[in-house]
């Protein structure tokens, strides 16, 4: 799922760019596409680094420990 979430993003971001470099395209419209652009890749950002800041706690084992402890927690209950 996170996966398909950043090819989608990603393939947005190279169409906006692929759309912006027409030669033919008005300098209204390579205004807008820019403005555009400023903008997905801003969103990319922060969702890259949400998506790297969720992983690096699965990969340094820091969920599995949360979660462990939340299982002892309700085996008290």
């Amino acid at each position: 799922m996170v996966a398909s979430t950043m090819h989608k993003v990603t393939n947005r971001v190279r169409q906006i760019v692929i759309a912006r470099n027409q030669v033919e395209l008005p300098k209204e419209q390579k205004e807008m596409l820019d403005e555009t652009l400023e903008k997905e890749r801003a969103q990319m950002r922060e969702l890259f680094v949400t998506v790297e800041d969720a992983l690096s706690g699965v990969a340094s084992g820091i969920v599995d420990a949360m979660a462990e402890s939340r299982d002892q927690d309700t085996e008290g209950e």
